[in-house]
C-alpha cells in the first residue's frame, strides 16, 4: 500500500462491511465504519494525529453553505498556520452517514461533547487509540501495518503523480512551512513516475519485438 488509493479502497471496504452489518452487535459495526472513515480521510487530509483525534463538530468539522470544511486554527497547528481545506467530496455520503447513524451509537446516553472520534466505551477517542486501530487495520488488509504518520508520505508522493494541481494544498494540510518542502515530494515522484514509464515502455518494445522475431520465417 504505497498510493492513497489502497487506503482509501481499504476505507471503503471497512465502511461498507459495517453497513452488511457483519457483526452481530451494533455498536461493533460503528466502530468498524468509524475505522474506515478514519482511514479514508487521513489518505486524503493527513492530518498529525493528534490534530486528527482532537477533531471537534461546529468547530474543526464544520458545514459552511451546504459544503463540509476542516479548519484548524494556527494555534492548534504544529507551524502556527491556519489550516481551512474542504472536506474530501467523495467521503461527503459516509461523514454524513456517520454522524447521524453511527456515531450516535458509540456516543449512546453517555457522551453529550462534540469530539468527532468515539471510541466504543463512550468517550472521545485517544490518538493512541487510533493509531492502533490504523495499524491493525492496514496489517490485516496489507500485511504490513501502515501508522498514521506514514500517511503523511503516501499523500506527499501520491497527489505529486495523481492529483499535481492540489499539491500546494498538499503542503497546508502536511504542514509543511514551505512549499519547498512538498516540491521536493513534488520532484521525487515526477522523477520515480517517468522511470517506471520508461521501464514500462522498454518492456514493451522488447515484447513486441519477441513477438516479431517468433513470426519471421525460418
Amino acid at each position: 500500500a504505497d498510493d492513497r488509493a489502497d487506503l482509501v479502497e481499504l476505507g471503503y471496504n471497512l465502511m461498507t462491511a459495517a453497513d452488511n452489518r457483519i457483526r452481530p452487535e451494533v455498536r461493533k459495526n460503528a466502530s468498524l465504519f468509524r475505522d474506515g472513515l478514519q482511514i479514508a480521510l487521513l489518505a486524503l487530509r493527513p492530518f498529525r494525529k493528534r490534530n486528527f483525534a482532537s477533531l471537534e463538530i461546529g468547530k474543526h468539522v464544520v458545514r459552511v453553505d451546504g459544503a463540509w470544511w476542516l479548519v484548524l486554527s494556527r494555534d492548534e497547528t504544529k507551524t502556527r498556520q491556519p489550516v481551512e481545506v474542504p472536506f474530501p467530496q467523495q467521503l461527503v455520503p459516509a461523514l454524513v452517514r456517520y454522524l447521524e447513524e453511527y456515531r450516535p451509537l458509540l456516543a449512546g446516553s453517555r457522551y453529550t461533547g462534540s469530539r468527532l472520534w468515539l471510541s466504543y466505551r463512550f468517550t472521545p477517542q485517544a490518538a493512541h487509540s487510533i493509531q492502533l486501530q490504523i495499524v491493525a487495520r492496514t496489517q490485516e488488509a496489507f500485511g504490513k501495518s501502515i501508522n498514521p504518520h506514514l500517511f503523511r508520505d503516501c499523500v506527499a508522493t501520491s497527489i505529486a503523480i495523481h492529483d499535481p494541481e492540489n499539491v500546494r494544498m498538499a503542503a497546508l494540510i502536511l504542514g509543511h512551512r514551505s512549499f519547498a518542502t512538498t516540491e521536493r515530494y513534488y520532484n521525487l515522484a515526477r522523477t520515480l513516475e517517468a522511470g517506471r514509464n520508461y521501464t514500462k515502455v522498454i518492456a514493451q518494445g522488447r515484447e513486441k519485438a519477441r513477438r516479431s522475431s517468433r513470426k519471421r520465417p525460418k
